[in-house]
C-alpha cells in the first residue's frame, strides 16, 4: 500500500506531499491542476515514461525528485531477498532524483536509501502493479 508520496519540481508541481490512509483516498481538482501528474509521477518513479524527459523537470529548476513510501508484504519481501536486497523495515522507501547536466537529464534511483538500478526498479514496479490489481 502506498503510504506517502512526495513530488518536487515535476512539470507544474513545485512541491507536494500526500499522506495516504487505509481505505479510500480521493484526489480532486480542476482540470489542469495536476491530478494526472501524481499518477504519472508514480509511473516515472519506477522508470516509466508517461512524463517525457523534456517535461519532467519543472521549468527554471535543475532537478526534480519523487519519493514514495510503501508498506511491504511477504511477496514483496521474497522478491527483495531473491534479488539481493536486505529487508530492514516493513516499509519501502523508493526515490528517483533527476537532474540536468550539460542539457541532458540523468536519474538516480534508490531503495531504502541504497542505490538500485533502473532495470531492478522497473521489475519491482511491475510486481507492485500486479499485486495492486489482485487486491
Amino acid at each position: 500500500m502506498l503510504i506517502q508520496l512526495k513530488i518536487e519540481n515535476i512539470a507544474l508541481i513545485e512541491i507536494i506531499e500526500i499522506n495516504f490512509e487505509k481505505g479510500l483516498n480521493i484526489i480532486t481538482g480542476d482540470s489542469g491542476s495536476g491530478k494526472s501528474l501524481i499518477l504519472d509521477s508514480l509511473n516515472a518513479l519506477f522508470g516509466g515514461t508517461n512524463i517525457p524527459l523534456k517535461h519532467l523537470i519543472r521549468p527554471g529548476k535543475d532537478f526534480c525528485s519523487i519519493k514514495a513510501i510503501f508498506s511491504s508484504s511477504s511477496q514483496i519481501n521474497n522478491w527483495l531477498i531473491s534479488n539481493g536486497f536486505e529487508i530492514t523495515s516493513s516499509e519501502l522507501q523508493i526515490k528517483r532524483k533527476s537532474y540536468k547536466k550539460n542539457n541532458k537529464i540523468f536519474s538516480k534511483y534508490s531503495l531504502n536509501n541504497l542505490p538500485i538500478n533502473k532495470q531492478s526498479l522497473e521489475k519491482l514496479g511491475r510486481f507492485f502493479n500486479r499485486f495492486c490489481r489482485s487486491i
